[in-house]
């Protein structure tokens, strides 16, 4: 039977024909009969006689439908560049219609509805399964679906191919809210402008983005095509000059906030603090502090700028439950992703529908989300100037639209759940009582009597905004999610890396040449998913969250081997660990038995962790890496400069001292924040929807 298979493979190849693969189930005769359009085989009863050809009956060639190739000037033929399949690869169809049929919900307890009332019931309204197994449970019917008016262009920073665009319809272009929306232009006065074409000329400038890109430039065609454009009208236009008649106009408003040009609602605003004095004063004795030129914008007016902009029509106003049910015999399964398809969203959706209706209204009442980051934003490439803006986005967007341009045993997990904390006017209370003691009886802020009411549950003298709302509902502990980036990416893995890096210089020897050499050695791959490493991976020198996820990803490889046994096994096993948790924390797509590996992983760092503290590290001694012992020599010469600027007598010389000893430490808020991953994923979706990396 092998040389048969041999025989016809060889005669199939010498005349260039296609070969199909022989069945073996079947019999040789078979065989031939199946492939009728290749040579048959002349066989006997238990062997392969020969191999002839059967003449075949001449038919004229079909004409060919494809256009003959290009050549090229040296005369050859140009080479015809075709899709590769990942880029043919036919996207999944999107979710079916909405079908209004009543469906139980999933058998899961933690799925139990407990929002059944008289005034707002939940009736679950259901599509059916896509070709994924998707389907969606709405708590009522939606008004729209805004993912009708999205498609993969919208969501992508890379041009899609025609070939795999799905069958929905494309949205205009997001673009920021201008000063002044320009189709209403012609019902408003132009001031302090002259005419419409100097007023669109000056509104492109200053409005949109403030890298004028592409659909920036479109804009400004856009306007220059229109009938608000008129060439003559800027025959003697001066941008210097209508700058300043702009400047000068705004300053001449009173009211800024009635100005034609304060639609966005921004408003400069000074803001007086109290400052603590040390001594026992009267509320009206307390100095203040002025803070002058504060901008801000009312939240009210960000939401109505946000929801009269056009990226508005791609806004969820109608939450609802994602499941995944693959198979027909299969329970379905929770899909958590998205901010509004969250049990925080629903939850909140359904309050509103049982609040009483304003009298007369019959406007539909929508959620929206905010969600609120502060970070420091570095100003200029040379110096030190910084700024602490707050960001806002909308919940009621996709995160791949915002997105475009994180220890402990089970024991743990429960502890977190009976003492997570909630407003109450006990909790105001110890606030007021600190503040109190501080501002008016002249108590330091780290003294003890403060520390005595707030150290039992680690609070802070400081009066939250949100405190205002906690009658009305709102508990402003659960609005806080965890900081992805932050507590794992710089935090976590970070700590860990910079001891393995301690561990390897107590070593000795080349320990850490070698791991260098290695990292250096990882070939980058994709145009962003592993980045080429420096030389010195070890000194992490100007490395940002990107650089320590590379580092992570491909660190087994390099550290296998770099010390002895037992602890070489600890170390891999612990760095594997990492990686899982790292993976699954950071997917932006979770299901019910996602989560549940998650939360298992997390519990099997926090015992791989201890085993590292505990069976590893006190067999080393640590010191301080060069950097952190030049870091600690800077602070110190800091602080010897300001006593010398204090006390003018000739400071006696110190002695440089050693490397302090540093060992590892567990007992940090990032590394038990990672046990809150699993409950805040559940309640508000996946951490890439409020991580702060792509802010």
């Amino acid at each position: 039977m092998a040389n048969l298979y041999e025989q016809y493979a060889a005669h199939n190849a010498q005349h260039k024909r296609k070969h199909l693969d022989l069945d073996p189930q079947q019999t040789i005769e078979e065989n031939i009969v199946r492939m009728t359009d290749l040579p048959v085989l002349n066989v006997g009863n238990d062997f392969v006689n020969e191999i002839v050809d059967v003449p075949q009956p001449e038919t004229t060639p079909e004409p060919s439908l494809e256009p003959p190739p290009e050549i090229a000037p040296v005369g050859r033929p140009v080479r015809i560049r075709r899709k590769t399949w990942k880029l043919l690869e036919l996207l999944p169809d999107p979710l079916a219609p909405i079908v209004p049929v009543t469906k139980s919900p999933p058998p899961n307890e933690d799925e139990t509805l407990l929002f059944t009332t008289q005034d707002h019931v939940w009736a679950p309204v259901t599509t059916d399964l896509n070709s994924f197994g998707l389907y969606r449970e709405y708590c009522s019917m939606p008004t729209h679906n805004p993912d009708d008016n999205v498609n993969l262009t919208d969501m992508s920073n890379f041009e899609t191919p025609s070939a795999i665009t799905p069958n929905q319809s494309h949205t205009a272009a997001h673009t920021f809210v201008p000063l002044l929306d320009l189709p209403s232009a012609q019902k408003l006065d132009y001031s302090p402008f002259k005419n419409s074409s100097i007023f669109g000329l000056m509104n492109w400038m200053w409005t949109g983005s403030a890298m004028k890109s592409l659909s920036e430039v479109t804009r400004l065609i856009d306007f220059l095509k229109s009938d608000r454009f008129c060439k003559e009208d800027i025959l003697d236009f001066d941008v210097k000059a209508e700058t300043a008649r702009f400047d000068q106009a705004w300053e001449t408003w009173s009211d800024k906030s009635e100005s034609p040009v304060a639609q966005d609602g921004w408003q400069e605003v000074d803001v007086t603090s109290e400052v603590p004095y040390g001594k026992s004063l009267t509320p009206s004795d307390i100095p203040l502090f002025d803070v002058p030129g504060l901008h801000l914008r009312k939240l009210t007016e960000v939401i109505k700028s946000a929801v009269s902009c056009d990226t508005a029509s791609c806004y969820h106003y109608v939450p609802f439950k994602q499941f995944w049910k693959p198979y027909s015999e299969q329970e379905p399964e929770r899909i958590y992703d998205e901010m509004y398809s969250s049990d925080a969203f629903v939850t909140e959706y359904v309050k509103v529908q049982q609040q009483l209706s304003e009298p007369g209204c019959m406007l539909e009442r929508v959620v929206l989300g905010l969600m609120f980051w502060s970070d420091s934003t570095h100003l200029a490439n040379f110096g030190n100037a910084s700024l602490w803006p707050l960001y806002l986005y909308f919940a009621n967007q996709s995160k791949w639209l915002r997105g475009k341009t994180s220890t402990g045993t089970k024991l743990d997990a429960s502890r977190r759940q009976t003492l997570a904390r909630s407003v109450s006017h006990r909790f105001l209370d110890k606030i007021q009582s600190a503040r109190d003691a501080i501002y008016q009886f002249g108590y330091k802020v780290k003294s003890v009597f403060v520390e005595r009411i707030l150290g039992e549950e680690s609070l802070v003298p400081t009066s939250n905004a949100f405190a205002k709302l906690s009658d009305s509902g709102l508990n402003f502990f659960q609005m806080l999610v965890p900081d992805f980036m932050h507590e794992f990416e710089l935090g976590v893995w970070k700590h860990v890396f910079a001891h393995l890096i301690r561990i390897l210089v107590a070593n000795g020897g080349t320990s850490v040449q070698y791991l260098n050499q290695r990292y250096r050695m990882v070939p980058p791959f994709g145009r962003f998913t592993i980045r080429r490493f420096s030389d010195n991976a070890s000194a992490m020198k100007k490395l940002a969250a990107r650089n320590y996820e590379d580092l992570l990803q491909c660190s087994m490889p390099v550290f296998e081997g770099l010390l002895q046994e037992p602890y070489n096994n600890i170390i891999l096993d612990l760095l594997f660990t990492l990686n899982e948790w790292h993976s699954l924390a950071k997917l932006r797509l979770h299901t019910d038995s996602t989560l549940q590996r998650l939360d298992e992983r997390t519990t099997h760092l926090g015992r791989q962790l201890r085993q590292f503290s505990q069976g590893v590290c006190p067999d080393f001694d640590t010191r301080e890496l060069p950097r952190e012992e030049a870091a600690r020599g800077r602070r110190n010469a800091r602080k010897k400069k300001s006593a010398v600027l204090k006390d003018p007598v000739t400071q006696p010389k110190v002695p440089k001292a050693p490397p302090k000893k540093k060992n590892f430490n567990m007992c940090t808020y990032k590394l038990h924040s990672l046990g809150d991953y699993v409950n805040t994923i559940r309640w508000f979706g996946t951490t890439d929807s409020y991580s702060t990396q792509p802010v």
